[in-house]
């Protein structure tokens, strides 16, 4: 079977140096990525849950107080240091899990 050789795309106006190719850069290790990213230790959690709407068994009446029992998995987590404006320094740093929501079940509440 014969190469097929690709031309590249013509310069675009302003682009007329040659662009520098670099060889691969390896990084040896185990194949497995940390998940330590440094910085302070989160002084604050929240969860976000996605997914949309929450089909569940049963119904309710508008104005009904419900509990939900939700399952879900934790698909990201996000964190995010909040810095004071003057002295630059981290005052708070927050974890956000993202919740995807799989399911649902209502349970019955009293109030």
């Amino acid at each position: 079977m014969a190469d097929i050789a690709i031309a590249p795309d013509p310069p675009l106006p302003g682009e007329d140096e040659e662009l520098e190719l670099h060889d691969e850069l390896l990084i040896e290790g185990d194949g497995q990525l940390s998940l330590t990213i440094g910085g302070k230790k989160p002084t604050v959690s929240k969860m976000v849950i996605r997914g949309g709407q929450i089909p569940f068994s049963g119904e309710a009446k508008k104005g009904d107080h419900l509990t939900l029992r939700i399952r879900g998995r934790v698909a990201a987590i996000h964190v995010t240091d909040t810095i004071d404006v003057k002295t630059r320094d981290v005052v708070e740093t927050t974890r956000k899990h993202v919740l995807r929501i799989e399911g649902a079940e209502l349970l019955l509440d009293e109030a």
